[in-house]
């Protein structure tokens, strides 16, 4: 289970529906992959599973059959042959996709976690502000239609209230940060 990478995990909609294609690499031992499904992508429901074929490298593809109006989630259980699993990464599938903070880690440390869903293939510029309005960081992420984590590298502030504004073409968002030592 451990060699078992996914490339290209991926999904597009055709007429509402999901259509899901991934490619699996070093599958010895696998047992099969199951697809779970989320409105919020947190919880996760199985919908379907797919038989690993135990190969170098293995192309599939799954085809949700409810049509999804939302933002629907959707990540890979990978299973081995003693139940052992592990989960690929989350996609994001919707019809109409909205720049937005989806979380961020607060408090934080020497650096800062975000997840950030991009309506299209962007640059995202993050700007990170004391609380007199000071810059102490600023850092950009060539973006993906999607999920995207971006991380902020190392950032040396003492502890404190941040605004981090995140920024994609015209529209700019902001969250309220709190910087702990550790």
């Amino acid at each position: 289970l451990n060699d078992v990478t996914i490339t290209q995990f991926k999904g597009q909609l055709n007429n509402s529906k999901s259509s899901l294609s991934w490619i699996g690499n070093e599958e010895q031992g696998l047992n099969k992959y199951e697809i779970e499904k989320s409105a919020d992508g947190l919880v996760f429901t199985g919908i379907g599973s797919v038989a690993a074929r135990n190969m170098l490298t293995a192309q599939y593809q799954f085809l949700d059959p409810d049509m999804i109006f939302n933002n629907t989630y959707y990540r890979l259980k990978m299973i081995d042959m003693n139940g052992m699993y592990r989960y690929s990464k989350t996609i994001l599938l919707s019809p109409q996709l909205v720049f937005e903070i989806r979380s961020a880690q607060n408090p934080f440390t020497d650096n800062i976690n975000i997840e950030v869903i991009s309506p299209d293939n962007n640059m995202i510029h993050c700007n990170l502000y004391d609380a007199v309005g000071r810059l102490i960081k600023s850092y950009q992420h060539k973006a993906v239609k999607g999920i995207n984590y971006i991380n902020s590298g190392h950032i040396s502030c003492s502890e404190g209230i941040y605004m981090l504004s995140v920024t994609s073409g015209n529209k700019t968002l902001y969250t309220k940060l709190l910087r702990k030592n550790r």
